[in-house]
Order: structure tokens, then C-alpha cells, then sequence
């Protein structure tokens, strides 16, 4: 069965490899775009604001024959100011009905780059929360669940992970996600990764976030998660493209 028998376009989803001897075109799938490279399989996407590209099979030695294609993300806005990290724990913390962690409920938080404002915007969803779980009540594409460039939400434990369910529920969505800990600690810890549907790839959290002081950066105490895939550059403006 082909897409065209659906009648859909065929720049859903794309297929390259890249040569040697060739260059990539820009990105232009609708959905995401996959290349076969001298060190594995790669995927790319680009919606306004982000474009990246990350490994999703790599292999212990190059192909002979491919070309090297190195891992990005390009974030076309300024960092999220801090304020807005320190006012998401503000109002997790109002939401819990004590510090104890039988008392603990998670919330959630989406964020946009409001073009003609010239600033993010934080929205908190109306949602159903629980201590290990939180879902927003309405998910439509007019609300901010289906708009958000970034989703946050927050984590019981003290050093936070991307659980089971945050992958089965973050599936399928082209965005950034990141998750707070240690919420009533001394210090908070922000959990950063990219999102290119059912691809995850964690970055770290000083590429778009201006840290206070008491949250920390989980994927730079821990070295770096981002170095196992080889390497990743971060790109600031509109030139992704070069990068490809």
C-alpha cells in the first residue's frame, strides 16, 4: 500500500542517504526525515523554532562510502529566562498539599515564543494531576498542549528520569521536553531532552534555559549525556540548513 493510494502527500516522511560525493538538501518532510550516514541512521525535523538532527541507530564503525552527518539542534530563540523556571516551581509547589511525598502531585507546563511580544510565554494547562502522573484536560491543535515548543513537568524524585510512561506519552510530538526533581530540595534538578516523535536525545538544559542558581543541570552533572551519540552542536538563528 503506497500513500499515493491514500491520497496523501509524499513528503511525510522521507528517506536519504547521504553520499559522499552529494550534499543534503534542506529538510523539507512535513513529518521528519530519515538518513542512512557513514555512522548510522540519522532523524531530522524542523518546525518553527526548532530543527534537529539526531542518531537513532548508530553503528560502531563508518560505512565506507556514506558521509558523515553530525548531530544538531538549532534553537531560532533566546534562552527561557530564569524567572519563568523559578515561577513553574512556584506554582508546583502551591499545587502539592505538603512537602511529605505522599503529599506530592506533579504539574505540568507549556511554553511559546511569542513572536510579536518579543518573549516566551508560560501557559499552565487546566489537568487532572496525581503523584505520578498529570494530563492535560483539553489536547486539541488550538490548545496550548497541541501549540507548545517546550513541555515541562514535574517529578517526585530527587534526580529526575525520563520514566516509561513519559516516553509512551511524549511519542509522536516534535518538541522539547524537560522535567523537574527535588521540588521542596535545596536545590531543583532540570532534565532536558529533544523529542522527533519516537526519538529522544538529551541535551543540555543551558542550551535553552537561563538557570537560577538552585536548579542544576542534570545532564551536565552527569557529564554529558549528548557526547555518547558522537558529539552535538548547538545552532543559535535560522542556519540549520548549513549544518546539514
Amino acid at each position: 500500500m503506497t500513500v499515493e493510494e491514500y491520497g496523501l502527500p509524499d513528503n511525510i516522511i522521507k528517506y536519504l542517504i547521504a553520499r559522499e560525493d552529494e550534499e543534503l538538501p534542506p529538510c523539507t518532510a512535513l513529518k521528519c526525515e530519515y538518513i542512512m550516514s557513514a555512522g548510522g541512521l540519522m532523524v531530522r525535523a524542523r518546525r518553527e523554532g526548532l530543527q534537529v538532527c539526531v542518531p537513532v541507530a548508530p553503528t560502531e564503525s563508518d560505512i565506507p562510502g556514506l558521509a558523515l552527518v553530525e548531530p544538531y539542534a538549532a534553537f531560532d530563540y533566546p534562552r527561557v529566562p530564569e524567572d519563568l523556571i523559578t515561577e513553574m516551581v512556584a506554582r508546583s509547589r502551591r499545587a502539592c498539599r505538603g512537602e511529605r511525598d505522599e503529599e506530592f502531585v506533579e504539574s505540568l507546563f507549556h511554553l511559546n515564543y511569542d513572536e510579536a511580544r518579543g518573549g516566551w510565554l508560560l501557559h499552565e494547562p487546566p489537568q487532572e494531576r496525581r503523584h505520578s502522573a498529570v494530563t492535560p484536560r483539553e489536547d486539541g491543535a488550538d490548545s496550548s498542549y497541541g501549540s507548545a515548543l517546550i513541555e515541562i513537568h514535574v517529578h517526585p524524585e530527587v534526580v529526575p528520569h525520563f520514566s516509561e510512561q513519559d516516553d509512551d506519552e511524549e511519542s509522536g510530538k516534535f518538541r522539547v521536553f524537560g522535567i523537574i526533581g527535588n521540588l521542596f530540595g535545596e536545590v531543583r534538578r532540570l532534565r532536558i531532552r529533544v523529542g522527533v516523535h519516537d526519538h529522544f536525545c538529551e541535551v543540555p538544559a543551558a542550551w535553552l534555559f537561563e538557570l537560577p542558581r538552585d536548579v542544576l543541570d542534570c545532564v551536565e552533572e552527569e557529564g554529558g549525556a549528548v557526547a555518547s551519540a558522537g558529539g552535538f552542536d548547538l545552532i543559535r538563528g535560522r542556519d540549520a540548513d548549513a549544518a546539514a
